[in-house]
């Protein structure tokens, strides 16, 4: 989505990720190495 079309933004009190999803710092790190990985054609 293009900022120009975001009208406002807050902070939420809750993660969006599911509770109990990572459970160790290792699955920490797959679950951002992941996200950095998405959409990169190097990976």
């Amino acid at each position: 989505m293009p900022a120009k079309h975001i009208v406002e933004r807050q902070r939420e009190e809750l993660s969006a990720m599911p509770a109990g999803l990572v459970k160790t710092p290792a699955e920490l790190a797959d679950v951002v190495a992941y996200l950095l990985s998405v959409g990169n054609t190097n990976h």
